[in-house]
């Protein structure tokens, strides 16, 4: 009989303890999404100021945010007041703004001398160049206008700089060695069906941080509307790894009008399918094909994209929202004199009345729910 065969060989595991591990498991599985939801987004929001009140950090010595715009009146003042007052130079490029949108333009670079603002087409264009070329327009003229050029930031027209988390996040990021970062966003709530899909840490190529003596960057656009970033050493002429940064970024998504979520929701799924009709006509027929029915009465298309995740049949107000909040974020989310979200009080700005897309998205739901449509979710 060689060892180990020996019952006394053999070690003596406690019933306790493997009793133990059966009560353990379930609970240990229940407690696991909670970890992740406070790793990704509780113990950031908790410690950050959602709005741009408080004490404005210090300037990010060298640091140059490039924003490209095209019709981004409902987010740009926000975007412009969280990153103009830490940032030594701010550059918007113009890509056939709307009306809007110019008159806001005009008006930050008033109020702010470090703004400067470039076009990537004619002041009269109204077909834009798309984003790859403003990205790349926006790289050329700081460098021909701010030189030399130290730290970039390349971030959206509705992104908000988060002034709690600049001297634990961007600083040490600025002072360190990497060359290429991806920034973190946080999904104030989320952009469900298009952005987050029920993640509060989102990561792209266009949300990016690079050391500009020591790499060159360039975008490029593919078929479906999204941006490829390439960047390359300098010296050694090869292409360079993104790292990432925990959360310096939230999207402001809540801020835009219902037609313009409508559309961001269905612009790659139309541009996919080759365009086969008007986006907006293409907005209602996919709207009607992929939101839960019956439609509610009273309820804003626009509200499903933002508040409710696709994979749940189930419709869920804003109120099961309010209870999930954590306090900073639903008092209030402050975007200039213009813009106010107060979750606490349900106001909806720039969406009362419904705007026409809203309403034709709206009438489709309803006719759809009456024929007796059925309960269903997007794809």
């Amino acid at each position: 009989m060689t060892k180990g065969d020996r019952p006394g060989d053999q070690p003596v595991v406690p019933t306790a303890r493997r009793g133990g591990g059966a009560v353990l498991a379930p609970l240990i599985r229940r407690v696991r999404p909670a970890l992740r939801w406070w790793r990704e987004y509780g113990s950031f929001a908790f410690r950050t100021r959602w709005s741009l009140e408080g004490a404005t950090p210090p300037r990010l010595p060298g640091a140059i945010a490039l924003i490209p715009v095209h019709r981004d009146a409902a987010t740009l003042a926000l975007c412009i007041r969280s990153f103009a007052p830490v940032v030594e130079q701010v550059v918007l490029c113009l890509d056939a703004p709307d009306d809007p949108t110019r008159a806001l333009v005009t008006e930050l670079a008033a109020e702010f001398a470090n703004v400067t603002v470039v076009w990537s087409t004619a002041p009269d264009a109204v077909e834009p160049v798309g984003w790859a070329a403003t990205r790349n327009r926006l790289i050329a003229a700081a460098g021909e206008l701010f030189r030399p050029l130290t730290h970039v930031l390349m971030v959206d027209a509705d992104d908000v700089l988060a002034w709690d988390h600049v001297d634990n996040v961007l600083r040490p990021l600025m002072r360190g060695g990497r060359t290429h970062v991806r920034l973190g966003i946080c999904e104030l709530l989320g952009d469900w069906r298009t952005t987050a899909r029920g993640r509060t840490l989102v990561y792209d190529e266009c949300h990016v941080y690079w050391r500009a003596s020591a790499v060159d960057v360039h975008f490029t656009a593919q078929e479906n509307a999204h941006e490829s970033i390439h960047v390359v050493d300098r010296g050694s002429k090869r292409d360079v790894r993104a790292g990432s940064s925990r959360q310096i970024l939230f999207h402001g998504i809540t801020a835009k009008p219902g037609d313009q979520l409508l559309r961001r929701a269905f612009m790659r799924p139309w541009i996919v399918a080759g365009r086969p009709e008007p986006l907006d006509a293409f907005a209602v027929r996919m709207a009607s094909e992929t939101f839960p029915l019956p439609w509610p009465e009273g309820q804003m298309p626009s509200d499903y994209i933002i508040f409710n995740d696709q994979r749940r049949p189930e419709l869920r107000p804003l109120a099961h929202w309010e209870r999930r909040l954590p306090p900073p974020v639903a008092a209030v989310m402050q975007a200039g004199p213009r813009f106010r979200m107060d979750l606490a009080a349900r106001r909806r700005f720039d969406r009362d009345p419904m705007s026409d897309l809203e309403r034709r998205t709206y009438d489709a739901l309803m006719a759809a729910s009456r024929a007796g449509g059925k309960t269903q979710h997007g794809a």
